[in-house]
């Protein structure tokens, strides 16, 4: 049988899946579950929002898209934030659409992170999955430390010069 490599060995569920599974056990069970883990939601999908899915389908946008993203969603993306912040510069090719916020972290630490960088974390632990830098052969510090209270070394820099 394969073994698997070191890294994903390592990784640990995270509280937040061990949670919602054990809703999705109770709710089996006939149990009635008000889940608020991770944000899903209680009602069903508007059907508006089913309309367009089937309408998609039906076009036959069944293939695969580009890697950031279709362009389309990463040009609307780009111009509501050119709204929201108007003194900042927006374009969509600095946009990259994922599938959530754990794929975008790991891949982001995959990108900026070096074996030995230092990612200190200054929110709650429970906001953020501690062992994601790991994938990298980085680590990472919990600090529940405000915004104000940041300390000057967290301008440090990686070895390919991303602020950590």
């Amino acid at each position: 049988m394969a073994r698997l490599a070191s890294v994903p060995a390592s990784l640990q569920q995270s509280g937040i899946r061990k949670m919602l599974e054990k809703a999705w056990v109770l709710q089996s069970q006939g149990q009635r579950v008000i889940s608020l883990c991770v944000g899903q939601p209680d009602f069903p999908t508007p059907p508006h929002i089913v309309a367009a899915a089937q309408n998609a389908l039906a076009e036959g946008h069944t293939k695969y898209i580009a890697s950031a993203g279709l362009p389309s969603l990463r040009a609307a993306v780009a111009e509501h934030y050119a709204k929201r912040a108007p003194q900042r510069a927006h374009s969509s090719e600095k946009v990259l659409i994922s599938h959530g916020s754990m794929f975008s972290f790991s891949a982001a630490f995959m990108a900026l992170l070096d074996p030995g960088d230092e990612v200190r974390v200054y929110s709650s632990p429970r906001a953020f999955r501690a062992d994601r830098p790991s994938l990298t052969a980085s680590r990472a510090t919990i600090a529940n430390l405000g915004a104000a209270e940041l300390p000057p070394a967290v301008a440090r820099r990686s070895s390919r010069g991303a602020r950590l």
